[in-house]
């Protein structure tokens, strides 16, 4: 910790600080937010927009439903039991799963359902979401349709993220504590709009469970470049690497504006690639699951009013602290 800034802090507010830091460390779900809530909302704006124009005009009228509904997920991992696991997966627990997919039923087989809900169940969420959708789609269910396609957006995008893959996403393991806000928030939200993100348009897929996987494995890899990075450049800028750092309300210790910079430029390249299969993939999914359906004209609910949005309480009481994220 830099010395200077520490001198400039009454004792008192000192305590503070410090308690509220660790706070923080003790609390991995405070920290983490999934790409924040601001990138989760540009996902599924951008993913709407490389839509074919059969589906377009329908996604494109819910645009802003879809685009506060993005986080809702997120919320729900504060009061719903057996949300967390829907978020994410520890790869290094599938050590017996090969390169082709693993059906949900298999999966059982090899593992008990207890550490499947600890290891994280995000792959295998989002294909029982798309059979859903592609259900929806089928009875032309509007309101189905949207929850589910948000809902689709946010898992697929948290799964693109590198430390949604690893047992370390916070570094934790690795005293890296913050890494997860600090690459997945805080380098995108402060530079976001330098990231390239002209996506191509999205695609039917053929086999989406083997291709969603093979990204996962190569995610996962990437986590480790990412960690790498982060621990090589805080010992380069050494004590500059946090400052204190205030609002109208408090102050708090943050990565230094320095830190912030030279780790956006070393990860510019990965997370605009992350960011750009979240939409192609997002998208991709919704265009596979409506042709799998049978390819039914939206036409007929385009006409009916978007739903109200309807957010859950972000109350954190006792279930936040459960054994998926100790």
């Amino acid at each position: 910790m830099n010395t200077y800034f520490v001198e400039q802090i009454n004792p008192k507010r000192l305590t503070k600080h410090i308690i509220t830091t660790i706070a923080i460390i003790l609390n991995p779900l405070i920290a983490n937010s999934d790409w924040g809530f601001f990138a989760h909302e540009k996902i599924i704006e951008n993913a709407i927009y490389v839509l074919p124009h059969e589906i377009y005009p329908f996604y494109k009228k819910h645009i802003n439903y879809l685009i506060q509904q993005s986080t809702t997920p997120d919320s729900r991992r504060y009061t719903v039991e057996d949300e967390a696991p829907k978020h994410f997966i520890n790869m290094e627990f599938y050590t017996d799963l090969d390169s082709n997919w693993t059906n949900w039923y298999e999966l059982n087989e090899l593992y008990p359902n207890d550490s499947l809900q600890i290891w994280g169940i995000g792959p295998w969420h989002i294909f029982k979401l798309e059979k859903q959708l592609s259900t929806a789609f089928y009875k032309k269910d509007q309101k189905k349709i949207l929850k589910l396609s948000s809902e689709i957006a946010h898992y697929i995008s948290d799964l693109m993220v590198p430390l949604h893959t690893t047992k370390n996403y916070n570094g934790q393991l690795s005293n890296q504590y913050g890494i997860h806000k600090l690459w997945e928030t805080e380098i995108v939200e402060a530079h976001y709009n330098e990231y390239d993100l002209f996506t191509e348009k999205a695609d039917y897929l053929e086999n989406p469970k083997g291709l969603i996987w093979g990204e996962i494995l190569d995610v996962y890899q990437k986590s480790k470049e990412v960690l790498e990075a982060e621990k090589k450049l805080s010992n380069e800028v050494g004590n500059k690497k946090y400052q204190w750092k205030s609002n109208s309300r408090y102050s708090k210790l943050s990565y230094s504006n320095r830190f912030l910079k030279v780790y956006y430029q070393n990860q510019k390249e990965l997370v605009t690639s992350q960011l750009q299969k979240s939409i192609y993939y997002t998208a991709s999914i919704w265009l596979t699951a409506w042709v799998n359906a049978g390819q039914p004209s939206l036409d007929t609910i385009n006409s009916i009013p978007t739903p109200k949005v309807k957010k859950p309480s972000q109350f954190m009481g006792p279930k936040v602290f459960r054994k998926h994220w100790q």
